[in-house]
Formats: structure tokens, C-alpha cells, sequence
């Protein structure tokens, strides 16, 4: 019997955030058959996420089954990480992260027992990253600094790490983070700081540390929200 592989991407409300669910697949290569694509939208207004059946051989969108979901108050970016298994919801009004198990065959979401987790209450999170092994997901905060946090593979549980919450950059804003595709660094634009900001993320732990140099001022004085990088 052949299985049904679920893979997903994370698209949050004000910018696009595209994160494929492995990092080995060729590119140039169709979709192995029998697997299923899924996408998943923040709803700030209503308080919800809308989870999407994407066609593989023509783009469009479907609905998936229950959706859109219930998330936390005012959820503003989602992550999914690297294997498809678990979505991750940032709400900024409430100060918390949900996390949802996704069912490979239909891509309806699940919220795990234990969800929400807080991002410390007074901490508004804005933007939320999975690293490329499925094993760290970090969470920006408005007040310029980010909480890192542990997943567990089986359950989705996130833990936070120590050291954590790390301080990144300054006079940040609302602005976007992502993980480089290979897992080995964080990075943040920064909207009023007009730079990026690069960390190390260590491999066994999740911690952070500053690259060398960082932060790079090559915006002058254009104000930023969102990045992107090459694979």
C-alpha cells in the first residue's frame, strides 16, 4: 500500500513565508506520486489559520477538511516545520505560540495537549522560524529579542532552551526572521535599525550567538520588513 507523504509551507498574514517540508528533494523533479502539499494562512482578524490543498499539477488552493482553525488572539505568522508534522502559530495580542498537528492525508490541523505555549507574557511575538532539522523553532519578539525553544519530534512540545530569551539587535520593530536552509544561522532584518542581523545557531543546543559583523547596515535609511534567501 502506497503511503500518503503530507508536506506544507507556512504563509504568514503580512509577509510571504515560504519553508519546504524537506530540504533533500531535487527541485528540477516532480512530486514523488501519492504526496500532498498543503499551505497555511494567519487570519489576524478572526482569530484563525485557513489551512489549503495545493494541486500539484495546477497551483490551485482547496480548502482543507475543518478549516479555517481556531488559533490565539491576533495570530500574525506560522511556521511548519521540516517534516510536515506540526504548524506553529505566533498570536500577538495573547503572547503565545499555538502548535497543531497536521494529518498527512488531509492537512487538517490538530492543536497538541499543552498548546498554547507561552512567549512570556509581556513579549508580543511577530514573526516565527523552524530551523531545516526540525528541531528548534525561534520566536521574534517586538520588544527586541527572541525565545528559542526545543521541539519535541514526537509530540510537537516546544521547551524553551537556555539562554533564552536572546537579545537581537535593536530598535528592531515589526520585522521579518528566518532560519537558512541548511540550519546553521538566524537572521533578522531590522525595520527602524535598517540592518541585518545574523546569529549562529549551535547545532546540539539552539542557542544563539552574533556572526562577526553582524549587524550589516546595507539598507541606509530604507526601512525593511521581510527577507528572503536563495536555497
Amino acid at each position: 500500500m502506497k503511503s500518503m507523504k503530507g508536506r506544507a509551507i507556512g504563509l504568514c498574514v503580512l509577509a510571504v513565508l515560504g519553508a519546504a517540508c524537506s530540504s533533500s528533494d531535487d527541485d528540477n523533479e516532480l512530486p514523488p506520486t501519492g504526496t500532498k502539499y498543503y499551505a497555511y494562512v494567519c487570519n489576524s482578524s478572526s482569530d484563525k489559520v485557513s489551512g489549503y490543498s495545493i494541486n500539484t499539477t495546477t497551483g490551485a488552493w482547496t480548502v482543507v477538511p475543518g478549516s479555517p482553525f481556531a488559533a490565539g488572539d491576533d495570530p500574525i505568522s506560522v511556521a511548519v516545520e521540516p517534516r510536515g508534522k506540526f504548524a506553529f502559530v505566533a498570536n500577538n495580542v495573547s503572547s503565545n505560540v499555538s502548535v497543531y498537528a497536521i494529518k498527512a492525508t488531509t492537512g487538517a490541523l490538530s492543536e497538541i495537549s499543552g498548546s498554547p505555549f507561552t512567549t512570556r507574557t509581556t513579549n508580543k511575538p511577530y514573526s516565527i522560524a523552524a530551523d531545516s532539522s526540525g528541531r528548534f523553532l525561534y520566536v521574534r519578539h517586538l520588544e527586541d529579542e527572541v525565545s528559542a525553544f526545543s521541539i519535541n519530534s514526537a509530540t510537537g512540545v516546544l521547551t524553551e532552551i537556555a539562554g533564552s530569551p536572546y537579545s537581537i539587535g535593536t530598535d528592531g520593530g515589526n520585522s521579518d526572521m528566518m532560519v537558512d536552509p541548511h540550519g546553521y544561522y538566524l537572521l533578522y532584518v531590522a525595520n527602524f535599525a535598517h540592518g541585518v542581523y545574523g546569529y549562529t545557531i549551535d547545532f546540539d543546543t539552539g542557542a544563539l550567538s552574533p556572526v562577526p559583523g553582524s549587524p550589516f547596515h546595507a539598507l541606509n535609511s530604507t526601512r525593511a520588513l521581510s527577507l528572503a534567501m536563495d536555497p
